[in-house]
């Protein structure tokens, strides 16, 4: 178990590195845990506790799945239109 100080300097640097995160970027982001959890590899927390990115990677794959074949069936489609004799 991470003692509070740990913790605490964890916590500390988990914020100045969203904000840094946040200026390289220059978006704002609306929520910050769900900031914290899509940077936040399930190793580190398994050692420091939290909640790991692995919920929105599965959501982040589905929706891939299902964007993914419609856009490259259209642009299939338009590549042979355009290859056609």
């Amino acid at each position: 178990m991470p003692s509070t100080m740990s913790s605490l300097a964890s916590a500390e640097q988990l914020s100045y590195d969203q904000a840094a995160l946040q200026a390289d970027l220059g978006h704002r982001f609306g929520d910050p845990d769900l900031l914290r959890d899509a940077t936040t590899h399930r190793s580190w927390c398994a050692e420091n506790g939290g909640t790991s990115n692995e919920r929105l990677e599965f959501l982040g794959d589905a929706v891939l799945g299902m964007v993914l074949p419609t856009s490259s069936s259209g642009t299939i489609q338009a590549s042979r239109r355009d290859t056609s004799p």
